[in-house]
């Protein structure tokens, strides 16, 4: 019966000792991607900044095509003007 427990015991022990390596394995694992998702959030961070500054390039380009349109459609009536 003694003999019986220390086998239930060694067997229960290797037991234990497996799923304390698949529990520091998981722990690694679940580090990795916590370090994986924090740069992915950095990056995501920078492409919203770089978008927000095309976004302001593109604002900035449109406005001035336009202010130069206007300042070209000003420029032809005063030519068309001063031809009649």
């Amino acid at each position: 019966e003694l003999s019986d427990l220390r086998h239930i015991q060694a067997k229960l022990k290797k037991q234990y000792q497996e799923k304390m390596a698949e529990l520091a394995h998981a722990n690694r694992r679940v580090e990795q991607h916590e370090a994986e998702v924090k740069k992915l959030r950095l990056r995501v961070e920078e492409l919203k900044k770089e978008l927000a500054q095309a976004e302001d390039e593109v604002y900035l380009f449109v406005l001035s095509v336009f202010t130069g349109s206007g300042r070209i459609c000003e420029d032809l009536s005063s030519w068309f003007i001063n031809l009649q």
